[in-house]
């Protein structure tokens, strides 16, 4: 939308809201890494939809849509950092989730 100058089309309160509500945790527990220790659910990355598992392809679409909204300042930014850092591995790529999913786009 921000390329055909259609950004303000959109509801923007809503589009924040919805996106914020797709950072993990979700209230879902998942299998192996970025627990919480409080809930033992996965923090940081971003969901397709609510509920969702955190995948980098989502998260890296969240943050940039917040940055067009100027609203970096609504998620958790430490526990993005712990998941997008979990993610890269030895050789200086990254996995796309916890299951080592390695995208080559």
């Amino acid at each position: 939308m921000e390329l055909m100058n259609g950004l303000d089309e959109m509801d923007k309160q809503k589009v924040i809201e919805w996106i914020v509500s797709c950072q993990l945790p979700s209230g879902k527990p998942l299998s192996k890494l970025l627990r919480s220790p409080q809930t033992n659910l996965f923090v940081g990355g971003f969901g397709g939809n609510i509920g969702h598992d955190a995948h980098l392809l989502y998260t890296m679409s969240a943050v940039q849509v917040l940055c067009m909204y100027d609203a970096m300042d609504r998620i958790n930014k430490e526990n993005l950092v712990t998941f997008i850092s979990s993610l890269q591995k030895e050789d200086g790529s990254f996995a796309g989730d916890e299951w080592g999913e390695i995208d080559t786009r």
